[in-house]
């Protein structure tokens, strides 16, 4: 029988379709089973694979070979440590020290759980190591852990006696910060529930902390999310967790999608009180946080996301030290965004700033800019921050403000501040009160 070439091309549409389908549906399943394995890898469940190839198939001869494996690497950091602590008659070379290290560094970073679990394990036991370079080997180890296998990670801190004490630099509080927030990063539900039932074996020191990991942790993929943890596990003092939601956001998508959160956050606060603390805290730590990009990717990314007049209030007071070659921008910005009398404890903030730390580079952009309000309020703040120490160049400047209550105030501020340690200074600030009519 014969068809036509319309029908033939039909057919192959759909067989074509059909595969594509069953190619997406192979796609998932095996995205799944990769889930899976690795899931199973840090709980140390054997997984069973027809690929001879597959890592996490081990006999049991192979898995013993690991284990002997990892403990002498764990006796190899352990005698190079010992030598390091011990050279100091015969020194070793730098260059082959760095070798010796780099070389044992590289056998950690492909260890899998269970053979890092026994490296930790036998540095522990070794209570006798002290010096720096026992903690950068033990530290390696333990954060290569907390990382790649937090579950593991933490099962092996509860379980080790007394491992928090003698902590010197906070190796071991750093590698279990390291491991919440890599558990919660990927599934926070079971990263919370495990530290409700487990927080009695770590030291209460830690526990605001370990609540901070866990927030910032999930909040790397659901803002929202986080925010929902935040009001479970900080309860009356949720609030001062908000920086650990905002703080994680390094990119434009990431921020859009973190305000996005806070707004919606912030609507479910029925205190007036909490919920100005909460759009204080979060807009001010957004703030700072976007100042680390510079002004041209901060300020493209305010137009985008439409900050309201209270919410632009709100972002900068975090921008009370923007970098120092960006401030002039910043002090621009504030004036465009804001009415006079908003903005200007903010651009009062940023002058007095700059002035402490470069009163002749602030000095010299108010020269350049333009008359209006955010000169006037620069100027007030750069003339009280110099007075303490340059009152005649204070005055100076004071006097080019419009004649007003703002001039006045900026004298009295001034003459508050004039220096008087001697009586030549003291008859100058006299004067100085008498010329403009202070009382």
């Amino acid at each position: 029988m014969k068809i036509s070439f319309a029908s033939a091309l039909f057919i192959l549409f759909v067989a074509a379709g059909l595969g594509w389908r069953n190619q997406q549906q192979l796609d998932v399943l095996h995205e799944s089973y990769i889930k899976l394995a690795a899931q199973a890898a840090q709980l140390e469940i054997a997984v069973q694979s027809s690929d001879t190839t597959d890592v996490f198939r081990l006999t049991k001869r192979e898995r013993e070979d690991k284990d002997a494996a990892a403990k002498l690497v764990a006796d190899k950091c352990i005698s190079f440590a010992k030598d390091y602590a011990t050279d100091g008659d015969h020194p070793i070379p730098n260059d082959l020290k760095k070798k010796r290290k780099d070389e044992l560094m590289s056998l950690v970073q492909t260890m899998d759980a269970v053979q890092l679990k026994i490296l930790i394990s036998e540095f522990h036991a070794a209570k006798e190591m002290k010096g720096a370079t026992w903690c950068e080997l033990f530290f390696d180890a333990t954060m290569t852990l907390s990382t790649n296998y937090p579950q593991a990670a933490l099962q092996l801190f509860s379980e080790l006696p007394n491992f928090f004490n003698d902590d010197p630099g906070m190796i071991k509080g750093q590698s279990l910060n390291a491991a919440v927030t890599a558990w919660a990063k990927y599934d926070p539900t079971s990263a919370i529930d495990w530290m409700k039932k487990n927080a009695s074996k770590f030291p209460a020191s830690f526990s605001e902390n370990i609540k901070g990991r866990l927030i910032s942790g999930s909040a790397m993929n659901d803002p929202k999310l986080a925010f929902k943890i935040m009001g479970e596990l900080g309860g009356n003092d949720s609030v001062s967790f908000i920086f650990n939601i905002i703080g994680v956001a390094k990119t434009s998508e990431e921020r859009t999608n973190v305000l996005t959160a806070l707004r919606e956050h912030l609507t479910t606060l029925t205190d007036e009180k909490t919920r100005n603390e909460a759009a204080d805290i979060g807009l001010a730590t957004l703030a700072k946080s976007l100042n680390e990009d510079g002004f041209e990717a901060a300020s493209q990314w305010l137009t985008a996301a439409k900050l309201t007049q209270e919410e632009t209030l709100k972002f900068v007071s975090g921008l009370d030290s923007p970098d120092s070659n960006q401030k002039s921008q910043w002090l621009q910005w504030i004036g465009n965004a804001l009415p006079a009398d908003k903005g200007a404890d903010s651009i009062r903030s940023i002058v007095s700033d700059w002035t402490k730390n470069d009163y002749l580079a602030a000095g010299k952009w108010l020269t350049t800019t333009p008359a209006g309000p955010v000169k006037n309020t620069a100027i007030r703040s750069y003339a009280e921050t110099v007075a303490s120490y340059e009152p005649e160049t204070a005055a100076q400047w004071a006097m080019t403000l419009p004649a007003g209550a703002d001039r006045d105030q900026t004298l009295v501020n001034i003459y508050r501040k004039w220096p008087t340690p001697d009586p030549v200074a003291k008859a100058a600030a006299e004067k100085f009160k008498t010329t403009h009519g202070i009382k």
